[in-house]
């Protein structure tokens, strides 16, 4: 299943994600002008922190923030 989840302040990103029976779901950010993707095997409740910046739960439960322009995920334990 195909599922729409979030959309930047912007609108220039997306975040949706696939759904499948076996329980591998994945969770992807892309830029809807250029085709940018990022994606998340089992990363869950994304949303966006800023037009810059997406942040969810990652498969080990710690939060990270993506920023999407550099493509750097920042780590935050213990949250």
């Amino acid at each position: 299943t195909l599922l729409a989840n979030d959309l930047s302040p912007d609108g220039r990103w997306a975040s949706y994600r696939h759904n499948y029976e076996s329980g591998m779901d994945t969770l992807f950010v892309k830029n809807v002008a250029d085709g940018r993707k990022y994606s998340f095997p089992k990363a869950s409740q994304g949303r966006f922190a800023s037009t810059d910046s997406y942040a969810f739960i990652s498969e080990s439960g710690m939060l990270c923030v993506l920023k999407m322009e550099s493509a750097q995920t920042l780590e935050i334990q213990k949250v």
